[in-house]
């Protein structure tokens, strides 16, 4: 039985250099944009405004910025999403926003670059009919890859999208007996109370095998 953990990002796609956010680089993009508002936002309560940008991963799938957008209104009772100039996204998120206790913007012009603002956490958002808006902070959670190399090593199989290992529920033991993946490497839901309750279960699982039962 095998104990490993796999947490290395190796890329985030939003830092090249056709990237919206490319100017931030790394250390810009955790200061201004959230990629997780169970970890981030908190310190940031009671800003004027949020922007969350459904671009990228977040324009492919909209449910993924549905929740982003509603888990925003705990911080400030004012959240734009920004589709980016995408009719289809502007009318998926429409149509998912559609039923907030609070009403949240859908803004669809397109973007030309962010802007880091002189207080906290605050960004400006430059639009390309040379309009601006500055929020407290920014929210979006970033495509990237997790460095799986050593799966081979271990002959373990991966989900069909190729970026977390497969694994069965309850305890996520993967295709190979005796040796299990908690959080983010067996799960496409990258949140931190998700990643905590799996740790749990791979727990369970492991003692069960080490126990007989």
């Amino acid at each position: 039985m095998e104990c490993r953990s796999s947490t290395h990002y190796l890329d985030q796609i939003l830092c090249h250099p056709e990237s919206l956010l490319y100017c931030f680089g790394l250390l810009m993009h955790y200061l201004s944009s959230f990629h997780c508002l169970f970890c981030h936002g908190y310190e940031e309560r009671g800003v004027a405004s949020i922007g969350v940008l459904a671009i990228d991963l977040m324009a492919q799938v909209p449910q993924i910025t549905n929740g982003y957008a509603r888990n925003a209104l705990q911080f400030s009772d004012d959240v734009t999403v920004y589709t980016n100039g995408s009719e289809s996204v502007h009318a998926a998120m429409t149509s998912l926003l559609s039923t907030t206790a609070k009403a949240i913007k859908i803004d669809n012009r397109p973007i030309v670059r962010l802007v880091k603002g002189e207080k906290d956490a605050e960004v400006g958002i430059q639009f390309e009919d040379g309009s601006e808006i500055m929020h407290g902070f920014l929210v979006h959670g970033p495509r990237n890859e997790m460095d799986l190399d050593f799966a081979m090593d271990l002959n373990l199989e991966k989900m069909p999208s190729g970026g977390e290992l497969k694994v069965s529920p309850p305890f996520n033991e993967t295709t190979e007996p005796g040796c299990f993946a908690a959080g983010d490497i067996g799960s496409m839901g990258k949140i931190v109370i998700a990643g905590l309750a799996y740790g749990a279960f791979s727990a369970m699982g492991v003692v069960k095998q080490l126990q007989g039962y």
